[in-house]
């Protein structure tokens, strides 16, 4: 199964745009066995001319799992994520359908007037984790708890980091 998304909105008027934000990703699930999933996402954004509600944002919360809450924030976006899904598909008691993880994520935001990109804005995670789906729910949507470990951090290396959740992260 393939995704692409496209997001974009914004205001244009006699040639000149306020808060143009255009967001675009692309995934792709590949399940060669049924409690099998390989998963892998990429998402790029562009803005102009936001108000401060309308930053891309980067964190914990939004695709890099070892990160503070909106660690990372800007008018440009670059994010890729990649897991491998194991899922015990029979669930318990047909009740709760458990499942494990492991991932990696990278990414970065920045603001294109204070300076271009550079590689080394670039901030990682790799890590494990646990799903649990509630078969008798409403949305198909799991609980989720993540272990991550933070790469690519120039000073320190910060701790590793647990997220819990709702739904994946891509």
């Amino acid at each position: 199964m393939q995704a692409l998304r496209l997001e974009a909105g914004g205001l244009v008027s006699e040639g000149d745009g306020q808060n143009l934000r255009l967001l675009a990703s692309v995934s792709e699930y590949h399940q060669p066995k049924p409690s099998l999933t390989i998963a892998w996402g990429v998402v790029g954004g562009i803005a102009k001319e936001i108000d401060r509600s309308r930053v891309f944002h980067l964190g914990i919360d939004t695709g890099l799992r070892a990160a503070r809450y909106r660690e990372l924030s800007g008018d440009r976006l670059l994010r890729g994520n990649f897991e491998f899904r194991l899922t015990k598909t029979s669930g318990m008691f047909r009740i709760l359908t458990p499942g494990v993880v492991a991932f990696t994520d990278f990414g970065a935001a920045w603001f294109e007037d204070s300076r271009d990109f550079t590689w080394n804005q670039v901030r990682g995670a790799y890590g494990i984790g646990l799903r649990f789906g509630l078969n008798r729910a409403a949305a198909d949507v799991p609980i989720r708890v993540d272990l991550a470990w933070p790469m690519l951090y120039p000073t320190e290396q910060p701790s590793p980091v647990i997220s819990i959740g709702t739904g994946q992260i891509f």
